[in-house]
């Protein structure tokens, strides 16, 4: 569905109501101004991650690790933010707000929730969707903290 920088939808989409955490998808597009696509799952592993690690989550030598726009290298240390998830979805916004510089991998996970991820095209983000969530996959099968 698209909507406005306000989160109210536009063309075919005026009469219909977007999700309550479309809010959530405004402040990446202001924060992150070469977004066009961003995407939200709620894929198991990042969940079942996201219980046992309290603000972010780290990995480190996984050759996929290239999937994030940025990264050129498997020997890097790289971190995923996870963020306490609130009904109060203004409050999470300024908690995104507040905590821009720690997203650097297009990517981040809402406790007990989901991931959002996004991308300059499709392509990009789920690209970032699928390697965030291999990753997750990955410690969480080893058991590695």
């Amino acid at each position: 569905m698209t909507v406005d920088e306000n989160g109210k939808g536009t063309g075919d989409f005026l009469t219909s109501k977007p999700s309550a955490e479309t809010l959530i998808h405004c402040v990446l597009y202001e924060l992150f101004p070469q977004t066009t696509v961003i995407l939200h799952s709620h894929s198991i592993y990042p969940i079942l991650i996201s219980q046992t690690h309290e603000n972010s989550v780290e990995f480190e030598g996984y050759e996929i690790q290239k999937g994030f726009s940025g990264q050129t290298t498997h020997n890097a240390t790289i971190e995923i933010p996870i963020f306490n998830n609130t009904q109060d979805i203004k409050e999470f916004s300024n908690v995104l707000k507040e905590n821009k510089d720690r997203i650097t991998n297009h990517t981040f996970i809402m406790k007990k929730h989901g991931t959002y991820a996004w991308g300059k095209n499709l392509f990009e983000a789920k690209r970032h969707l699928e390697t965030l969530d291999y990753l997750c996959q990955c410690k969480y099968m080893s058991k590695v903290d």
